[in-house]
């Protein structure tokens, strides 16, 4: 039995990319392959991903690493290198699998321990993911295959790398089949059940909406993902802004699909996607969809799932409402041949169909390109073992600082008590050095009325008048 090992970009089904890695391993499980998984983030770890894990008996291992992006990669990663290492060695995996560009750790892991490596790529080399596009020197020398979510993208990739023998494709699955939408028969809204990000491009199918309530006022727009962002709060602002009526924002990404009814129309504005698995999904179900021109909208008119009617020119405001207008006037012929298509979806994006390249790929690589770099594997197990040793050490005293920091904020807390009650005994002294000296001028004044008086008294005794009268008593 082959025994396969994946690193995740984040794990569960936290991105599309964790997503179709979480269909691939049911696969390679159903196939009879042994499925391990590494996974960085224990978000991904809900109860019902859990359950799905121990359902297919997918051995998981949590470790800490970045993806590396335009930035250095951290003492984490290469500890998390070390760990595969060891990972790899103590179950014995056969073959590795890297789920997305961003992440070389396993790449690593896999070159050091002489297995083969098999990379899934799901980012096109640009827009924001642009600084991968100078990886892929890196990406082909440690890679036995490349596979890319679409062909398109795989084309692109060969010619990058100058090896188009190298690449292959697969598409990311999508269970449109274990979701459920409403079945009543209402009157056509617009839907988008994607989240609110810049390339999401939400802000636009906003703008088409407000062109199309001229001649439909009483349409209505919902958007059922996750609003909850700087991006979605954009968004809402320009819905006040401009007095926009009817657009509904349910920020209930759980319950995506369950949102939306049969007769809705799917308007997928994307920027950049490199295969769209809510686009997919509502092929599937049979809604009516328009798209913008991004890299999903051109493989699904590749395929013959799109055509002309169905897509247009992102940032072409006018010609999006032009079409959407002429699905929502001609709306049950468009209804009727999405029924049809999607018939003709859910078998040709069947997941063993769409994966078998996959299963191709790994039953055919056999040594690792890089497998040189196993000269190195006993110092990089070393090396992260030391780091991970000095950042027990480090660790250690980092909470020894904290304890002593503790009791110094206690006595800190202790000294700031006592000087307010001192602050507090010397403000009663003061009350009480106040009073005293009033009471002292007090005394003062009254001692000087005695001496005025005592000088006047004898004022009088020196006085002629005095002595006079003085005599005269005598």
């Amino acid at each position: 039995m082959t025994k396969i090992l994946f690193q995740s970009p984040g794990g569960g089904v936290l991105n599309g990319a964790d997503m179709a890695t979480k269909w691939q391993m049911k696969y390679l499980v159903d196939q009879g392959f042994e499925v391990g998984y590494i996974y960085s983030d224990k978000r991904a770890l809900t109860e019902k991903f859990e359950a799905f894990l121990s359902d297919y008996k997918i051995q998981s291992f949590f470790l800490e690493y970045n993806w590396w992006m335009n930035q250095e990669l951290e003492i984490s990663d290469f500890q998390a290198v070390s760990e595969m290492i060891k990972i790899i060695e103590a179950n014995d995996y056969d073959v590795a699998i890297t789920a997305t560009a961003n992440i070389p750790q396993l790449a690593l892991a896999a070159a050091f321990t002489q297995r083969p490596h098999i990379w899934l790529i799901h980012e096109y080399p640009e827009g924001e993911f642009a600084y991968t596009k100078a990886k892929y020197d890196f990406i082909s020398q440690t890679s036995n295959r490349i596979l890319t979510a679409n062909q398109d993208l795989s084309e692109k990739i060969g010619h990058l790398i100058n090896n188009q023998e190298k690449v292959s494709y697969f598409y990311p699955f999508s269970d449109a089949n274990g979701q459920v939408i409403q079945k009543e028969e209402l009157a056509p809204r617009l839907i988008n059940v994607n989240a609110f990000t810049e390339r999401k491009n939400n802000l636009e199918l906003i703008e088409i909406f407000q062109k199309l309530q001229v001649d439909f006022p009483e349409l209505e727009l919902v958007f059922t993902g996750k609003s909850e962002s700087d991006y979605g709060e954009k968004c809402q602002q320009y819905v006040l802004e401009n007095g926009i009526k009817n657009v509904f924002f349910l920020n209930d990404f759980s319950n995506n699909w369950s949102n939306v009814r049969k007769n809705d129309i799917f308007v997928n504005p994307s920027t950049m996607e490199t295969f769209s698995l809510t686009l997919v999904e509502a092929l599937k179900f049979g809604i009516v969809t328009i798209s913008a021109t991004n890299q999903t909208a051109n493989q699904m008119v590749k395929l013959g799932y799109l055509d002309a009617r169905h897509h247009y020119q992102t940032r072409n405001i006018r010609e999006a409402a032009d079409k959407i207008t002429d699905v929502l006037k001609n709306f049950q012929t468009y209804k009727d041949a999405s029924i049809r298509l999607s018939k003709r979806v859910i078998e040709e994006q069947k997941l063993e169909t769409i994966t078998q390249n996959l299963k191709i790929s790994i039953e055919s690589v056999k040594e690792n390109p890089s497998a040189f770099l196993h000269h190195l594997k006993t110092m990089t197990v070393s090396s992260g073992d030391g780091l991970s040793e000095r950042l027990e050490v480090m660790q250690k005293q980092s909470k020894l600082l904290d304890e002593r920091l503790e009791i110094i904020q206690e006595q800190s807390k202790t000294l700031d008590q006592r000087l307010k009650l001192i602050q507090k005994q010397s403000k009663t002294l003061d009350e009480r050095m106040v009073t005293i000296q009033e009471q002292t001028s007090l005394l003062n004044e009254r001692l000087a009325i005695i001496e005025q008086q005592e000088a006047t008294i004898n004022q009088v005794k020196n006085s002629i008048v005095g002595k006079v009268f003085l005599r005269g008593k005598l």
